[in-house]
């Protein structure tokens, strides 16, 4: 269970240096300035608190191993569409 936790915390670790890179690219993208863009962030940290928040009632029913399961794959879901981007060259 150690290292599924430890995977899931890495996983997650690189999702979200990929996002705070990509910044500046996603500001220039969307054509937002300062304040919209903070209005952004903000939204995604109230989103994170409400749903860290309802998460504790939702692991105790389902089971932190099931949880874990459809965590990873909804984050490897959400990702899917960066593989299909144009601009990404193997």
């Amino acid at each position: 269970m150690l290292a599924a936790t430890a995977l899931i915390f890495i996983a997650l670790g690189l999702g979200f240096g990929a996002w705070a890179g990509s910044v500046p690219l996603v500001k220039t993208a969307f054509g937002l300035d300062a304040l919209h863009l903070g209005g952004v962030l903000l939204a995604v940290a109230t989103g994170s608190i409400v749903s860290m928040s309802r998460m504790g009632r939702v692991v105790a029913h389902h089971g932190a191993c099931a949880c874990a399961i459809a965590a990873g794959a909804g984050f490897a879901l959400a990702f899917l569409p960066l593989l299909l981007a144009s601009g990404w060259r193997f």
